[in-house]
């Protein structure tokens, strides 16, 4: 294997792993509320690394910034996660922004959401995580597993990001998100923007949808790049 190979490979397995995890990572932060400990971690420990992290990608700057500005606000962790509990069950939990797709898709496509969608989307057969099918946190988690699958078959095909089964597996990815994720995350976004009190959560909404959007590229371009070299 060439220098050049072993950068490439390392370069995909890399983003891979970076897109699964950012995927789960915002899974966990729209699944409950956060405690006093991890509260601390994003007000000053690794939690925090993340957010300045995303914040150096100019689109992804807004959201973060808005986490941020609601975590330095001038409270004690045990207060801030008191508050932010408050808002995360205003919410999600009392009805102020539904986290679940299909009450946010049309009547036809919602009943595809609760049925679990295409197979496409279901591709591994995954049992909902919490609540309903259609959370934000089990969709989320859902693309996580798809990334995971993408990675998988690249390994399986010896590592060549054009052939036909990371063809399948882009278009995949593409319809999940378009399907399950787009489809409703901006009108969520705007909600937690327009409901959400304290600003953390109407932060991770701009910074979740800004992100797919982004990721959606990637697949894009990904898929574009498969089908230049097919035969």
């Amino acid at each position: 294997m060439t220098d050049t190979a072993s950068a490439s490979d390392t370069a995909f397995i890399t983003e891979c792993l970076r897109r699964t995890e950012l995927y789960r990572w915002f899974a966990g932060l729209l699944s409950c509320r956060l405690d006093p400990a991890l509260l601390s971690a994003y007000r000053k420990g690794p939690g925090r690394a993340v957010l300045d992290n995303l914040a150096a990608e100019p689109a992804l700057r807004p959201g973060a910034a808005r986490m941020e500005a609601a975590l330095d606000v001038a409270r004690d962790d045990g207060a801030l996660a008191r508050a932010l509990g408050a808002d995360f069950s205003a919410l999600f939990e009392n009805g102020r922004v539904s986290p679940r797709a299909s009450d946010w898709l049309p009547e036809a496509e919602a009943a595809a959401e609760g049925d679990g969608g295409d197979s496409d989307g279901d591709a591994n057969g995954t049992a909902a995580l919490i609540g309903d099918r259609d959370h934000v946190a089990v969709l989320l988690d859902l693309m996580a597993q798809l990334v995971e699958a993408g990675l998988d078959d690249w390994r399986a095909a010896g590592g060549i990001p054009t052939g036909a089964a990371m063809a399948a597996s882009w278009r995949r990815q593409a319809r999940f998100l378009d399907r399950h994720l787009l489809s409703w995350l901006p009108a969520f976004r705007d909600a937690c923007g327009e409901h959400d009190r304290d600003g953390f959560y109407a932060g991770a909404a701009m910074l979740l949808t800004s992100y797919v959007l982004l990721d959606r590229a990637l697949v894009a371009e990904a898929e574009a790049a498969c089908a230049a070299a097919a035969p």
